[in-house]
């Protein structure tokens, strides 16, 4: 199903740019996360898989832009998967988030050290658990780039994210331009990391990006009192 805008009071067809990856061996935890995306603003191109063979599979078919991942997969688990996803050229710009029941502080330390650039717990998984972890998971991606002066991981996110913005609700439009408003203003740009070497580069496409998932929305360009569930818990163990 293709998404929707109306131009000129006609209704043309947008194909949807972005592809997720839902990776959960119960069928009904991947229709529930696929249906609560959906909910939360975001119309993506959704695959499936099961196990790790499974995923090989995917992985070997399409360029994931979204990969959600859940740790325990049968006899395998989340880390093993993200060490396949790692070892994949062609997912090398994945952002990947761990779904996971086990709120134990070294399953996730573990997973974001493997490549996890967040994680929601399945008693979170819910619009706004997503829409948190989502936000989070780029903004965190783009930052590590930065910071590390990749520039070619750098602008492959940005790239990634403006295909995003085409696929979201002005409502997670919002929410991912408040998240990175939020960054830049009080725990990077406000604080030591203007100091430091890469400060200009963080705050110039920190302010491009949040202006791309701003426009059209004057009105909330960076509004940051947006609420965000859970997001010190999360900032503290990672």
């Amino acid at each position: 199903m293709n998404a929707t805008v109306m131009s000129n009071q006609e209704f043309i067809a947008i194909p949807k740019s972005c592809s997720a990856l839902a990776l959960d061996d119960d069928m009904g935890d991947r229709f529930r996360l696929t249906k609560i995306c959906r909910k939360a603003g975001m119309d993506l191109n959704f695959h499936e898989a099961a196990d790790l063979v499974q995923l090989k599979d995917r992985l070997d078919e399409v360029s994931f832009d979204i990969i959600f991942i859940d740790f325990h997969l049968g006899l395998s688990n989340g880390h093993q998967a993200l060490e396949i996803i790692k070892s994949s050229e062609r997912q090398a710009d994945a952002i990947s988030i761990m779904v996971t029941s086990e709120n134990r502080p070294e399953v996730i330390i573990e997973a974001t050290r493997n490549g996890c650039s967040d994680y929601i717990l399945k008693d979170d998984l819910s619009v706004d658990g997503i829409q948190n972890s989502v936000s989070l998971a780029f903004e965190r991606q783009l930052f590590a780039a930065i910071t590390n002066r990749d520039v070619v991981r750098s602008e492959a996110t940005q790239g990634t994210m403006r295909r995003l913005n085409a696929c979201l609700t002005p409502e997670m439009r919002r929410i991912m331009s408040a998240t990175l408003q939020r960054r830049k203003d009080t725990d990077y740009l406000g604080g030591e990391c203007k100091e430091l070497e890469f400060g200009a580069d963080l705050e110039s496409v920190y302010f491009e990006m949040i202006s791309v998932f701003g426009e059209g929305d004057h009105d909330h360009l960076g509004q940051t009192d947006i609420p965000m569930p859970h997001d010190q818990e999360r900032r503290k163990i990672l």
